[in-house]
């Protein structure tokens, strides 16, 4: 009997869900069935809907999840990761093998820009072959397999690219770099292009005015593509040319130059769950490159590491005329925009920005803190507790309910861990290595907040 995997997907992304679910069943023939619920075969007409989804949900091996700027804010994707999630865990923790939960971004989300508990999890991007190949790699662990794949990843990755710009052509879609029109407060109507997508909110820079709104789709209309999916496939790099120019254009960091500035940025919006606070790392080198969200801690800076398994974070930057203009490792450009005061940079593309204080060699903390997502059928927190001895213990918990399944899981670790500069590094008993970036404040009321690469941890004893 063929292995099952879930694919989780909005209506809109059908065509998606079966160009990925068609790439899979070719890679591991026979062994390998991918459920798709809008297909029209893995739920025939007049079966039961939501048994259907719950024996999918029950038995996969593994699970992919399509994460667009709509379908990020649908309950049901919320509600259907959460159950795998859930599962893996009570899986883990009894012995059993490990069921991948793998997000799929695409459409203008980005992996950084996810919220709590997705920016946790092994994220890819749609677009990207090298990430694409890592997600087959993990579906064939889970089913058993082994040996070389045969699917030509950069022509799966170039395909989804083609059809995004397609959508967005055809005003099917946005993507970052659509023009668009609106009125503003003033009643006047001004053009603008799209710089950043989160969830259902677009950030628009206006044309010929030095200002930045976040609007919602009904608040504008969609006047031109960043490029015509026409003139870009007509101009389109072969896929395999594509990735020998990559290789020769690779990033090359300045050999044993470490030095920069770390910059923590933060970032408030509103959506349908109230107010959210956005948290994110810059670290902009001495030696012209720049860092999105280090993985590896930045004492020092291993901008070899980050290439390895960052390469979307790391590029070039310069500073000219207000603005940080970024080429990133993978040929994308950013412009953003800067305020400052007293020399010193105030916000980053809107963000407020501000340089944490270096923390001593081997600096101590102490005491309980926690961090949590809630979201209407998913929720997650995370506990760690820290000695003075060089000791911590971490608690997880997570839950997943509606109306006809509920489940909770909670897992345990602990460790020794080191803080130097604003690098934390977590050693677990088990061998597992955490390395993060970390920031520390002094509540003034005898406690502390720790923020932890993009999560927030106030303290509660």
């Amino acid at each position: 009997m063929a292995a099952i995997i879930f694919l989780s997907h909005i209506h809109e992304e059908t065509t998606l869900a079966q160009i990925i679910q068609r790439s899979i069943e070719d890679e591991f023939s026979g062994f390998v069935k991918v459920f798709v619920s809008s297909d029209g075969k893995t739920i025939p007409a007049g079966a039961n809907f939501l048994k259907r989804i719950e024996e999918g949900l029950t038995n996969c091996v593994g699970a992919i999840y399509l994460i667009s700027p709509i379908s990020l804010n649908r309950n049901w994707i919320n509600f259907e990761l959460g159950a795998v999630w859930i599962r893996n865990t009570i899986s883990i923790k009894s012995g059993g093998p490990e069921i991948p939960v793998i997000p799929i971004c695409h459409s203008g989300i980005t992996p950084s820009i996810l919220p709590m508990p997705l920016i946790n999890l092994n994220v890819i991007q749609a677009g990207n072959s090298s990430q694409l190949e890592l997600a087959f790699k993990s579906i064939q662990s889970a089913v058993g397999g082994s040996g070389a794949l045969k699917t030509k990843f950069d022509t799966l990755a170039y395909s989804e690219v083609a059809r995004e710009e397609y959508l967005a052509a055809k005003g099917g879609g946005l993507i970052i770099g659509s023009k668009v029109s609106f009125t503003a407060v003033d009643g006047k109507t001004y053009t603008g292009t799209v710089t950043q997508i989160q969830g259902e909110q677009y950030k628009v820079k206006y044309d010929n005015v030095d200002f930045d709104a976040w609007l919602t789709a009904p608040q504008f209309r969609v006047v031109q593509t960043k490029i015509t999916a026409g003139a870009k496939m007509a101009n389109r790099t072969p896929p395999a040319q594509a990735n020998a120019q990559k290789q020769t254009n690779r990033i090359a960091p300045v050999s044993g130059s470490t030095k920069g500035k770390l910059y923590f940025r933060t970032m408030s919006w509103m959506n349908q769950y109230g107010t959210s606070l956005d948290l994110s790392w810059i670290f902009l080198g001495d030696n012209g490159m720049i860092v999105r969200d280090p993985k590896h801690g930045v004492n020092p800076i291993n901008y070899q590491a980050e290439l390895a398994d960052n390469s979307n974070n790391v590029g070039k930057y310069s500073i000219a005329d207000k603005a940080l203009k970024v080429t990133w490792e993978n040929g994308k450009t950013t412009s953003w925009s800067l305020e400052s005061a007293n020399g010193e940079l105030t916000a980053i593309d809107a963000g407020i920005v501000s340089r944490p204080a270096a923390l001593p060699n081997n600096y101590r903390i102490s005491g309980q803190y926690a961090a949590g997502a809630f979201l209407p059928n998913v929720s997650s927190v995370q506990t760690l507790v820290f000695n003075t001895n060089g000791t911590f213990t971490q608690s997880k918990s997570g839950a997943v309910h509606n109306n006809d399944i509920s489940a909770i899981s909670t897992s345990d670790g602990k460790g020794t861990y080191n803080i130097t500069g604003n690098t934390l590094r977590l050693n677990f008993e088990n061998g597992e290595k955490l390395v993060a970036v970390i920031r520390v404040w002094d509540m003034g009321n005898g406690k502390k907040h720790l923020v932890i690469n993009r999560s927030s941890f106030p303290q509660e004893r």
